[in-house]
């Protein structure tokens, strides 16, 4: 990726983590490695008509289960999630449609942000500082031991990702 391209999507998980009050170094490198591995910034929708959406490959039903089981018991979290995504407070409660996140995370790169990072908030774990560190949470927690993910892959894709910088 070119170094304009991925200095403009730190910028943008940068300016939705912050006024989320989510923002750390690790936090926007773990985010942006994550896009880089699951989708390169190129896809927003996962291959072969899986229902996983946007460049951090987030399914619908991982988003509706932060919605009804973290964000449900975090109003002030939640109206600054609409906030910073500019949508509707209804999307982010109950009632909202697997149809409607899947649009959403496809549509919207700071509900997909939100989302990514409230994934990785949900684990009771500090965020990795290392490359390496970052490969084995992703794998473990985020494409899970069952994914297809591969963490020399990610190590890969992110060090190429510097040198091109």
């Amino acid at each position: 990726m070119k170094k304009r391209q991925s200095s403009q999507i730190r910028l943008l998980i940068q300016k939705v983590l912050s006024p989320l009050g989510m923002y750390s170094q690790e936090a926007e490198d773990l985010i942006f490695g994550t896009g880089l591995i699951e989708s390169g910034y190129k896809y927003l929708r996962q291959w072969n008509n899986g229902v996983a959406r946007s460049w951090f490959q987030i399914e619908p039903d991982t988003a509706f289960d932060i919605i009804v089981n973290y964000l449900a018991y975090r109003d002030t979290l939640k109206q600054t999630c609409a906030k910073i995504s500019m949508v509707d407070l209804k999307y982010f409660s109950q009632s909202v449609s697997k149809e409607d996140i899947q649009n959403l995370l496809e549509s919207n790169i700071s509900y997909a942000i939100i989302m990514c990072r409230l994934k990785y908030r949900r684990i009771p774990k500090k965020l990795p500082n290392t490359i390496k560190d970052m490969s084995l949470y992703w794998k473990k927690y985020y494409n899970t031991e069952l994914g297809k993910g591969n963490p020399s892959e990610f190590v890969s894709k992110y060090n190429n990702d510097k040198e091109m910088a």
